[in-house]
């Protein structure tokens, strides 16, 4: 995905969503659906086939406490709904530079604030 190839990462993803669903590791399943959801948006999916898994791994995040991946899928989910409902886009990406903020990771509250101003 990181390359560039979403077509080819999208099953890979697939695969650890299985895998860490069989397993039952809930944290990195977590993990797993936020990749899932991040690999159907660059392949072009409907906006709301990739909101799914993402939103799976927000309430996994949330319950877990797994705070850099809650901003993670904020994130995502914003950047993937600049076009189609920016309202929804703004407090997503909101939400990320909040949480990003708190735990220190400067990296992606400034990924979070460029989205922003796309929004």
């Amino acid at each position: 995905l990181a390359a560039g190839r979403a077509d080819e990462a999208l099953p890979q993803a697939q695969l650890f969503v299985e895998i860490t669903r069989m397993v039952n590791a809930r944290g990195t399943h977590g993990w797993a659906l936020r990749l899932l959801g991040e690999a159907l948006a660059a392949t072009g999916a409907d906006a709301s086939a990739a909101e799914a898994p993402l939103l799976a791994a927000l309430a996994i995040a949330e319950e877990l406490g797994m705070r850099p991946l809650e901003g993670r899928c904020h994130l995502t989910r914003g950047a993937l709904r600049l076009r189609s409902a920016p309202e929804v886009a703004r407090a997503s990406l909101t939400r990320a530079a909040e949480i990003f903020r708190a735990v220190g990771m400067r990296f992606w509250e400034a990924r979070a604030e460029q989205q922003l101003e796309k929004a």
